[in-house]
C-alpha cells in the first residue's frame, strides 16, 4: 500500500494513466451507484461515511501519482495540489496525460523504468 502513497519519484504517462483510470472508476462507482446498498449500510449517515471512506482512500493516493507525474515533466510535486480544485486541476491532469516525461536524468530522480526509479518498467 505505501507505493500507492509514496509521493517521491518520478511515473511515467501510461502508469498514469492507468492509476487515474481506477481512482476515477472508484470514484465514480461512489458518485453513481449506491455503495451503502452494496456494503450494507442502511441509513443515510452510513451512506455519507462510506462514500467519505472511500473518496478519502482514492484522492491522497491521486495526488501522490499526479506529484510523481509532474516530477517527470520536471515540475514541482505541489503542482498536484492543483487537483483539489478542479478547475485548475482538471487541466493540468489531462495535460499531464499526453506530454511525454523527461526521457533523461532530471533533479527529481531517474526516468521511470531505469534502476532506482518507481514501479519498474511498464505500467507500475
Amino acid at each position: 500500500m505505501s507505493q500507492f502513497l509514496n509521493f517521491t519519484g518520478r511515473r511515467g504517462v501510461l502508469s498514469h494513466f492507468l492509476f487515474s483510470a481506477m481512482c476515477t472508476g472508484i470514484v465514480a462507482i461512489v458518485v453513481f451507484a449506491d455503495p451503502a446498498a452494496m456494503f450494507g449500510a442502511p441509513s443515510t449517515l452510513a451512506r455519507v461515511a462510506t462514500a467519505a471512506t472511500l473518496i478519502a482512500a482514492v484522492v491522497p493516493a491521486q495526488i501522490a501519482a499526479t506529484a510523481q507525474r509532474c516530477r517527470d515533466v520536471s515540475l514541482s510535486g505541489w503542482w498536484a495540489a492543483l487537483l483539489l480544485f478542479p478547475p485548475l486541476g482538471l487541466p493540468l491532469w489531462a495535460w499531464l496525460l499526453v506530454v511525454p516525461g523527461k526521457p533523461r536524468l532530471n533533479r527529481y530522480g531517474p526516468p521511470p523504468g531505469e534502476s532506482g526509479a518507481v514501479y519498474g518498467r511498464t505500467a507500475w
